[in-house]
């Protein structure tokens, strides 16, 4: 896993998740072009504030498979299997 700037580790143990986003958009560090939301982006494409949940790499386990699988059931997008 990669190393994350002192300066993203900082934004993120103090601004809320709602506003991370938008503080990296306001500071625009040179390093902002690395992280997968702004990778993915179009040009001029508002990135949402849920991609802070994409900014740092987390191992999938099957705890976090199984509680997926039961939100897509409770959203109704898919049927209990």
């Amino acid at each position: 896993m990669k190393q994350l700037p002192d300066e993203l580790r900082e934004i993120l143990e103090t601004t809320p998740p709602e506003e991370v986003i938008a503080k990296i958009e306001a500071l625009d560090p040179p390093w902002k072009k690395d992280l997968l939301p702004w990778r993915i982006a179009k040009p001029g494409e508002k990135i949402p504030w849920q991609a802070v949940y994409s900014l740092i790499e987390q191992p999938i386990t099957p705890a976090n498979i199984e509680w997926a699988q039961r939100k897509i059931v409770e959203l109704g997008l898919a049927e209990d299997a």
